[in-house]
């Protein structure tokens, strides 16, 4: 009969137990991190809390860039300021020329609303530069928020464009009922479920609920639990330049499909908007503003 041989060798019988003893501690780690999460209800809020700001700011980005006639490339959307049981809750606000800190506007985002650890909606500011309506949305347009550590003068981020804000459980005399009052945020009498003082807190002299900022990401403690991610043109400029790039080389091309020939440029001196003078393509001009017949 024919000797039955082994696939391994004796030294290797150990690297096998080796390997077989790691993959089940690996599996126990596992299994004990789940275990000790589960058990602990603060690690669960807080892994709640983090997924929901990135949620976030991830729609906030893919909204700006993909934004199209009659919004802007770049353009953000207006916080929603109604309550949570108001119809239009979730929408964006106008063009927020006084009012730019409020809820995450879900609806307009077109996705489902997020909340934190504490089960509260998320906050968010924007930038006036970046609002609707704000005038000229470029590369070269700055935010104007600021957010600093919790020491209120360590610079995080400066020309911010957008804040988002997990407001975290009422803390202190915060209070969240439907029934009105003054809002220091607002300086004006309203539902205290739509005040940003009762959700959003200051630290190190820097106050969360104030419509322009500057924020903070303060320490936690007894007077503050607020958590916060920030939007700079960083994080979604190059997106829209790749896009407009994209668009406006196949419109060019199509032209060109059309006429046989390129368009000669619009003059520098043009005006990016106006009359219908301006931004026409100017003969023998071969570098210059496009032409307005193809923006």
């Amino acid at each position: 009969m024919a000797r039955e041989t082994r696939c391994l060798r004796k030294g290797q019988d150990g690297i096998f137990l080796i390997v077989a003893a790691l993959a089940v501690l690996g599996v126990l780690g596992v299994f004990l991190e789940a275990s000790f999460a589960a058990g602990n209800p603060k690690i669960s809020r807080d892994a709640i809390t983090v997924a929901a700001l990135a949620k976030a700011k991830a729609a906030l980005i893919a909204y700006a860039v993909a934004r199209d006639d009659p919004g802007r490339p770049g353009e953000f959307p207006c916080p929603t300021t109604v309550a949570t049981t108001n119809a239009t809750y979730g929408t964006s606000a106008g063009a927020c020329a006084t009012i730019r800190l409020g809820r995450l506007p879900w609806r307009t985002l077109g996705i489902q609303e997020l909340v934190d650890g504490a089960d509260e909606p998320l906050w968010y500011a924007v930038s006036t530069n970046f609002r609707p309506a704000a005038a000229n949305i470029n590369t070269d347009k700055p935010g104007t928020l600021t957010a600093y550590d919790a020491d209120g003068t360590t610079t995080l981020a400066t020309q911010v464009v957008a804040v988002i804000f997990s407001p975290g459980a009422p803390i202190g005399n915060q209070n969240r009922a439907s029934s009105s009052a003054f809002c220091t945020t607002t300086s004006t009498t309203i539902a205290r479920n739509i005040c940003a003082t009762n959700y959003l807190e200051s630290d190190a002299g820097r106050n969360n609920a104030t419509n322009a900022g500057p924020y903070i990401a303060g320490k936690f403690g007894a007077t503050f639990n607020d958590q916060i991610v920030y939007i700079k043109t960083d994080d979604f400029m190059p997106k829209i330049e790749g896009r407009i790039f994209s668009i406006l080389t196949n419109t060019l091309n199509n032209y060109y499909t059309v006429n046989g020939y390129y368009p000669y440029a619009a003059n520098n001196s043009d005006a990016a908007a106006g009359t219908q003078n301006q931004l026409n393509c100017a003969n023998n001009v071969f570098s210059g503003r496009l032409p307005r017949f193809i923006l």
